[in-house]
Protein backbone atom coordinates (compact mmCIF):
# COMPACT_ATOMS: atom_id res chain seq x y z
CA UNK A 1 0.00 0.00 0.00
CA UNK A 2 1.32 3.43 -0.87
CA UNK A 3 1.56 6.51 1.33
CA UNK A 4 -0.81 9.35 0.38
CA UNK A 5 0.07 13.03 0.88
CA UNK A 6 -2.12 14.59 3.57
CA UNK A 7 -3.69 17.58 1.83
CA UNK A 8 -7.08 19.00 0.96
CA UNK A 9 -9.01 16.51 -1.15
CA UNK A 10 -6.83 13.56 -0.10
CA UNK A 11 -7.79 13.16 3.55
CA UNK A 12 -8.65 9.67 4.80
CA UNK A 13 -12.36 8.86 5.15
CA UNK A 14 -13.68 10.30 8.43
CA UNK A 15 -13.22 8.14 11.53
CA UNK A 16 -11.27 5.36 9.74
CA UNK A 17 -8.06 4.45 11.57
CA UNK A 18 -4.97 4.88 9.39
CA UNK A 19 -1.21 4.89 9.76
CA UNK A 20 0.19 8.41 9.69
CA UNK A 21 3.72 9.77 9.25
CA UNK A 22 5.30 13.12 10.03
CA UNK A 23 9.04 13.75 10.14
CA UNK A 24 8.47 15.94 13.23
CA UNK A 25 7.22 12.86 15.09
CA UNK A 26 10.55 11.02 14.83
CA UNK A 27 12.12 10.38 18.22
CA UNK A 28 15.10 8.03 18.42
CA UNK A 29 13.91 6.41 21.67
CA UNK A 30 10.12 6.53 21.49
CA UNK A 31 9.14 6.67 17.81
CA UNK A 32 12.14 6.14 15.50
CA UNK A 33 9.96 5.76 12.37
CA UNK A 34 7.72 8.79 12.98
CA UNK A 35 4.54 6.72 12.53
CA UNK A 36 1.36 7.04 14.59
CA UNK A 37 -2.10 5.53 14.56
CA UNK A 38 -4.83 8.10 13.97
CA UNK A 39 -7.91 9.24 12.09
CA UNK A 40 -9.36 12.26 10.32
CA UNK A 41 -12.42 13.45 12.19
CA UNK A 42 -14.03 14.95 9.08
CA UNK A 43 -15.65 18.21 8.16
CA UNK A 44 -12.42 20.18 7.98
CA UNK A 45 -11.51 19.24 11.55
CA UNK A 46 -8.08 18.11 12.67
CA UNK A 47 -6.34 14.79 12.37
CA UNK A 48 -6.40 12.95 15.71
CA UNK A 49 -3.48 10.69 16.58
CA UNK A 50 -1.93 8.93 19.53
CA UNK A 51 1.34 10.09 21.03
CA UNK A 52 3.36 8.79 23.97
CA UNK A 53 3.58 11.12 26.98
CA UNK A 54 6.61 10.50 29.18
CA UNK A 55 5.13 12.81 31.82
CA UNK A 56 1.96 10.75 32.12
CA UNK A 57 3.45 7.35 31.25
CA UNK A 58 0.75 6.56 28.70
CA UNK A 59 -0.56 7.41 25.24
CA UNK A 60 -2.59 10.59 24.82
CA UNK A 61 -4.43 12.09 21.87
CA UNK A 62 -2.98 14.83 19.73
CA UNK A 63 -5.14 17.00 17.51
CA UNK A 64 -8.27 17.60 19.53
CA UNK A 65 -6.98 21.03 20.65
CA UNK A 66 -5.87 22.35 17.23
CA UNK A 67 -2.19 21.52 17.78
CA UNK A 68 -0.29 22.28 14.61
CA UNK A 69 2.14 19.35 14.73
CA UNK A 70 -0.63 16.75 14.88
CA UNK A 71 -1.39 16.62 11.17
CA UNK A 72 0.61 14.01 9.28
CA UNK A 73 2.67 14.59 6.15
CA UNK A 74 1.46 11.26 4.73
CA UNK A 75 -1.08 8.58 5.61
CA UNK A 76 -2.04 5.10 4.43
CA UNK A 77 -4.75 2.57 5.08
CA UNK A 78 -4.12 -0.21 7.55
CA UNK A 79 -4.03 -3.43 5.57
CA UNK A 80 -6.91 -5.04 7.49
CA UNK A 81 -9.23 -2.16 6.50
CA UNK A 82 -8.50 -2.76 2.83
CA UNK A 83 -9.54 -6.40 3.23
CA UNK A 84 -12.69 -5.37 5.10
CA UNK A 85 -13.52 -2.74 2.49
CA UNK A 86 -13.04 -5.25 -0.34
CA UNK A 87 -15.17 -7.94 1.31
CA UNK A 88 -17.95 -5.90 2.88
CA UNK A 89 -18.13 -2.41 1.37
CA UNK A 90 -17.28 -3.08 -2.25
Amino acid sequence: MKWIKYKQGQFPPPCVEVLAYNSKWIDKEINPKGIRLGFYSGGGANFISTVWSDDKGCYITCGDNNEEDCNPDYWKYIEQFELYKKNYIG
